[in-house]
């Protein structure tokens, strides 16, 4: 599998300050912290965005911004890159962590999977 890398950002819009920056920092702890105790780099990754979507400061989870329907859609997405296996969710609502749902398609579908709306 090689070194691992794990890389957070807070997106496009994201201001960059203190705050923000050890936010960023705390998302990357606990994505080592996961992928140090179960050397699953997926659960790595999703440790790190799971901090994300916790934080509302963050245009993920908690922070997600309306759409035009004045609804939180949020969307979140695992690649598995030395198998070369996808699996996503889009438009999901009343989700606290995308990424957990995306994650859970990995594990339990084969293949490039990927829910989209009401009903995800």
């Amino acid at each position: 599998m090689g070194s691992a890398r794990l890389i957070v950002h807070g997106g496009l819009g994201t201001p960059d300050s203190p705050v923000v920056r050890q936010a960023l920092e705390q998302a990357l702890d606990a994505g080592w912290r996961e992928l140090s105790q179960t050397g699953d780099p997926v659960a790595g990754a999703c440790a790190a965005v799971r901090v994300l979507e916790d934080d509302g400061r963050f245009n993920a989870g908690s922070g997600g911004v309306p759409a035009d329907t004045g609804e939180v859609e949020l969307d979140a997405g695992v690649f598995q890159g030395w198998t070369g296996r996808f699996a996503g969710v889009a438009a999901l609502r009343d989700v606290a962590n995308p990424v957990l749902v995306a994650a859970a398609l990995l594990a339990h579908r084969p293949g490039a999977v990927l829910l989209a709306g009401e009903g995800a």
